[in-house]
């Protein structure tokens, strides 16, 4: 499983988290040094990408 942030351009912010085993996990994003603005949360399992819109607002 990946886990990664991205701007909304398209380029990569942060990578959380690499390859994990199958469980429930909770996962922070220290994003104190990111500006205010939309930025896209993509998860990738296997063949199956999902992604969000998430705000971040300081």
């Amino acid at each position: 499983m990946d886990v990664s942030i991205y701007d909304v351009n398209g380029r990569i912010i942060e990578s959380l988290v690499g390859f994990i085993n199958a469980g429930n996990y909770s996962i922070d994003w220290n994003a104190e040094n990111q500006p205010s603005g939309l930025y896209i949360l993509k998860v990738q399992f296997g063949n199956e990408i999902k992604s969000e819109k998430i705000m971040l607002v300081k």
